[in-house]
């Protein structure tokens, strides 16, 4: 009689069923799991809806950027809080704020790893893109509505801009200068307080 092992809890392979299939505006279908699509408030509405069974057409959002989309929440969805995102992206309590603190107000300081699961780095090789790619990763982002992508996203752009003058942002981001000469003058003169270093 042969002994069969039994496989420890949680160590057998369970072939995952994605939870929804998106359709690209050019057809592709690109799987997406359920932790992942959760990261999307759009999808994540969709699946509490109910509605979320078949295939759902990402309008205007192309395949490759789309996929792109679905690699950035499958490394992020398995550890997705939406409020730890909320907490982090409004820090501030609404106001009216208590401003003289009581002693059950007094919180003892303790650090808390920024990064504990370090995606930072993989944010930071992630979001290096092309202008182009980087826009439109930013428009899908706001379509399938997700925040913590955006405001990568936005982020990117921001630092891109950090520091530059106007021109070199018209040049960085190939837009066009539709003053003239007489008008930015203008401006500059009215804005004179923003140009002093």
């Amino acid at each position: 009689m042969a002994m069969v092992k039994e496989a420890e809890p949680g160590t057998e392979k369970q072939e995952e069923k994605p939870a929804l299939v998106l359709v690209a505006e050019d057809g592709v279908e690109v799987r997406i799991s359920e932790p992942a699509a959760r990261m999307s408030q759009m999808l994540s509405h969709m699946m509490e809806d109910g509605c979320a069974d078949g295939r759902i057409p990402t309008a205007n959002i192309h395949s490759d950027i789309l996929e792109m989309v679905v690699e950035y929440c499958e490394k992020h969805g398995p550890f997705y809080d939406p409020e730890a995102s909320e907490r982090d992206r409004y820090p501030f309590p609404p106001f009216p704020v208590e401003l003289t603190p009581t002693v059950s107000s007094i919180k003892p300081v303790t650090y808390v790893d920024p990064d504990p699961h370090g995606l930072k780095d993989w944010d930071s090789d992630f979001i290096s893109l092309d202008n182009s790619t980087l826009f439109e990763i930013i428009l899908a982002a706001n379509y399938l509505n997700i925040e913590d992508l955006l405001d990568l996203g936005t982020s990117a752009v921001a630092d891109k801009m950090r520091g530059k003058k106007s021109e070199e942002i018209r040049e960085i981001f190939e837009i066009e200068n539709d003053y003239t000469p007489e008008q930015e003058a203008e401006v500059r003169k009215e804005n004179a307080w923003a140009f002093e270093n």
